[in-house]
């Protein structure tokens, strides 16, 4: 198991954890200096790929798989523009942003999670999101069910009726996409299906 020692991340990864993909402490590089850090395009292009091969090999529709990714664009691509636009503003403050930068550009993660939960911030941990905010895990929740619709009712993906969230987590850290690690994904899909059922009337 590799000790994960890093203390501070990029604009990148940061904007990853803004989304909800990972967290700081999963974030960890390896020795090839071309793949040190997680890239925000690779992995949103990495999981948009994703969604074609799987959904093609499912034999569905042209019309179906660009209904899909329209979705993916609106809920994953658009907010990661936004939540680095955001970021490059709180980081263009300089010595009177809350972000504190070390001399090789990195982002110290305590002063990351610290803005995070800040009411500038464009993303909040620390009070409850509002409706307007849980948009993406709403579309997250729907491309799930989408994803598990074909699949049988007993076992693997299901326990009894239930999605097993352990058991789809599993399934996409078996993917591979760059940075993600099974406990998060599994809580992504919790909160995912909690933030919709909360929204229906």
């Amino acid at each position: 198991m590799k000790f994960n020692t890093r203390t501070s991340c990029t604009k990148d990864e940061a904007v990853i954890m803004m989304l909800g993909l990972d967290k700081p402490t999963d974030l960890i590089g390896t020795d090839d200096q071309d793949t040190l850090y997680v890239k925000l395009d690779k992995t949103l292009e990495f999981m948009r790929e994703k969604l074609v091969s799987d959904l093609t090999s499912e034999g569905q529709t042209q019309e179906y798989i660009a209904e899909f990714l329209d979705d993916f664009d609106k809920e994953f691509t658009k907010r990661a523009r936004r939540y680095l636009i955001e970021l490059d503003d709180e980081l263009a403050k300089r010595s009177d942003s809350a972000l504190r930068v070390l001399d090789d550009g990195q982002i110290t993660l305590k002063s990351l999670y610290d803005w995070m939960g800040t009411q500038s911030s464009p993303v909040n941990t620390t009070k409850k999101t509002p409706k307007s905010e849980n948009t993406m895990l709403i579309t997250f929740a729907t491309l799930l069910e989408r994803f598990l619709e074909d699949k049988p009712k007993t076992g693997g993906f299901y326990r009894g009726e239930n999605i097993n969230s352990a058991a789809v987590a599993r399934h996409l850290e078996d993917l591979e996409i760059e940075g993600q690690g099974r406990e998060n994904i599994k809580t992504l899909i919790e909160n995912a299906r909690k933030a919709k059922k909360e929204a229906k009337p």
